[in-house]
C-alpha cells in the first residue's frame, strides 16, 4: 500500500482550529494542504503518526469536543474516534502488531481499564478492568522473555502487571500482578512510566512520586530522606514462573520530578539535566537589611521574618502549610 510522505522526512502539528498540518523538516514548508482532524478548540495530547495514521487523544471537554482517542487515515482522510476518558499524559501506547493501549478513568465507554484497540476502526479488542479504581498514567509496553508485557498504575498507588496478548484474562479483571494499594488519598497520579532493561537482565520500570508516596509505596530512603518528591523503580522479579514487582529504589529527593518517560525520551540526562535542590533564598532590601529563608530550617526562617514583622512570623508555618498544600494540587499536573 502507498505510504504517506514517502521518501521524504516530516513533521506534523495540530493547531487550534483542529487542523492537521504535514510539513518538510528541512524548510517547514507544507507537504500538503493541512486537513481537517479535530473540531476546533480541542483539548489534545500525544499527536503521534504510525505509518498511513495519525492518533491523538483529547480531554478536559474542551470546545464541546468529545474527550477520548482520534485516528485519521492520511491517504483516506478519514476520521475515526473513541469516546472515554483517557489517562496519563503522553496520550495513547503502541504494540508491535499496531494495537493502541489506553487506560481510562470513570465516565465514557469501557471506565477505569487499560483497554486495546483496533488501530484503523479503533474498536475494543480487549480490556482489563480495574474495579472502581480510575488508571493515572499513560501505559508503557516492554518486553520480557519472548512476552509484550504492559504497565500502568492506578491512583490507589497500585502498579497493574499484564500480558497484552490476554489483557485481565478470560474475566478481564485478572492480571499477572497488581503491587499493594499505597495512597489512602488516591493521589498517585504519575501521568507517565518508562521501563528499561539493565545489563544485568533485570527489567525496571520507573515512575515520578510526589510528597511521601515513595514510602508509602514500600521504597527505603536509601539515597536520603524525601520529603518533596522522586523517581521511583519497580523492578521485576519471577516467583513461580509468573512476573511479580518489587520496590528497587527511589532517588534522592527532589523538587519536582518529571516523568521518566519525558527524561528517557528527551536524553535529558546526556543533555545536561540534573536537578538541585531550590535555596536558600536570599534577599537584599535597597534601604539596608537583608532576608535569607532556607527550605527546612523553620526557626531560622522565623528570626529572619521576625526582624521585618513578628506579625507575619508568627503566620509563616501556616502560610508555608498552605502553599505546600497549593504543591499538591498543581505539582502533578504541571
Amino acid at each position: 500500500p502507498p505510504q504517506f510522505g514517502s521518501g521524504f522526512s516530516l513533521i506534523f502539528a495540530l493547531t487550534g482550529d483542529g487542523m492537521l498540518h504535514s510539513m518538510h523538516l528541512s524548510n517547514g514548508a507544507d507537504f500538503e494542504q493541512p486537513i481537517k482532524f479535530l473540531p476546533p478548540n480541542a483539548n489534545a495530547n500525544g499527536l503521534i503518526v504510525i505509518g498511513n495514521m495519525a492518533y491523538v487523544v483529547t480531554d478536559g471537554d474542551c470546545g464541546g469536543v468529545a474527550n477520548g482517542v482520534w485516528a485519521i487515515d492520511l491517504i483516506s482522510k478519514q476520521v475515526t474516534n473513541w469516546k472515554a476518558n483517557v489517562s496519563g499524559l503522553a496520550g495513547p501506547a503502541f504494540g508491535g502488531d499496531g494495537t493502541i493501549y489506553v487506560a481510562t478513568r470513570s465516565g465514557g465507554e469501557r471506565p477505569d481499564s487499560l483497554v486495546a484497540l483496533d488501530p484503523k476502526s479503533l474498536s475494543v479488542k480487549g480490556w482489563y478492568s480495574a474495579g472502581n479504581q480510575e488508571f493515572s498514567s499513560t501505559p508503557v509496553i516492554f518486553q520480557y522473555k519472548g512476552r509484550a508485557l504492559i504497565a500502568a498504575t492506578t491512583r490507589d498507588g497500585r502498579v497493574h502487571l499484564l500480558d497484552t496478548s490476554n489483557l485481565g484474562g478470560p474475566d478481564h479483571q485478572t492480571p499477572l500482578f497488581a503491587t499493594p494499594a499505597s495512597s489512602k488519598a488516591g493521589d498517585f497520579i504519575p501521568g507517565a512510566l518508562a521501563s528499561w532493561q539493565d545489563f544485568g537482565g533485570t527489567r525496571w520500570i520507573l515512575a515520578p512520586a510526589i510528597g511521601t508516596q515513595a514510602a508509602d509505596a514500600g521504597f527505603k530512603a536509601e539515597n536520603g530522606a524525601v520529603t518533596k518528591g522522586s523517581v521511583v523503580a519497580w523492578k521485576i522479579v519471577e516467583q513461580n514462573g509468573v512476573p511479580t514487582l518489587q520496590p528497587g529504589w527511589s532517588s534522592r529527593d527532589l523538587v519536582s520530578p518529571l516523568p521518566p518517560t519525558i527524561i528517557k525520551d528527551l536524553s535529558l540526562e546526556r543533555h545536561g539535566y540534573k536537578v538541585f535542590p531550590m535555596g536558600p533564598f536570599y534577599q537584599a532590601y535597597p534601604e539596608g537589611g537583608s532576608l535569607t529563608i532556607a527550605l527546612d530550617d523553620a526557626k531560622g526562617n522565623y528570626e529572619q521574618v521576625a526582624k521585618f514583622s513578628k506579625k507575619d512570623a508568627d503566620r509563616l508555618e501556616e502560610w508555608d502549610a498552605w502553599m505546600a498544600g497549593l504543591a499538591d494540587v498543581l505539582g502533578p499536573l504541571l
